[in-house]
């Protein structure tokens, strides 16, 4: 049987996951919107504008969560000041400069665990990690063997400064 929805988007998260924020411009207005809690956060292009996926199409562009004391906020602050050994962070930050996209975010005990639900949903969904995701091995392996079923073991490799 397949996922509760076709393909995960921004409209099929906000379903999900009851609560979320209303989205916000990213950029640094929205530091001024955030709370100093833990959550979870998504990406996406602005005007949930879509882009092709392996299966199907979504606006989201990153799933990620922050549980440290400074919360959300100390995380969205990063972005916009990346330090020089911060590869998704000035990833992040790159893209900004080049695309308009919005941020909404969620307030929630263990955002852990939903950040890696939602993330293996997406992959469940779309057959790959969002565009501007890299997980961790384990976490790719994990999310890839539930969606696909795999049994054989994979490698991936990474090249230092490649992000």
């Amino acid at each position: 049987m397949g996922s509760v929805w076709e393909n995960m988007d921004s409209a099929q998260l906000k379903k999900i996951v009851g609560g979320l924020s209303e989205w916000s411009a990213f950029d640094k207005t929205v530091l001024g919107k955030v709370p100093a809690q833990k959550g979870v956060y998504v990406i996406r292009l602005a005007d949930a504008r879509k882009i092709g996926r392996l299966q199907g199409e979504s606006d989201i562009l990153y799933i990620g969560s922050n549980q440290s004391e400074g919360g959300l906020k100390q995380r969205f602050s990063h972005y916009f000041h990346p330090g020089p050994t911060q590869w998704t962070n000035r990833r992040v930050h790159d893209l900004m400069e080049k695309y308009s996209m919005e941020i909404a975010w969620f307030i929630c005990k263990n955002p852990v665990n939903l950040e890696n639900s939602l993330l293996k949903q997406y992959v469940k969904d779309n057959d790959e990690l969002p565009p501007m995701n890299h997980a961790d091995v384990r976490r790719l392996y994990e999310s890839l063997s539930e969606a696909v079923g795999l049994s054989d073991k994979v490698t991936v490799t990474l090249t230092k400064g490649k992000t």
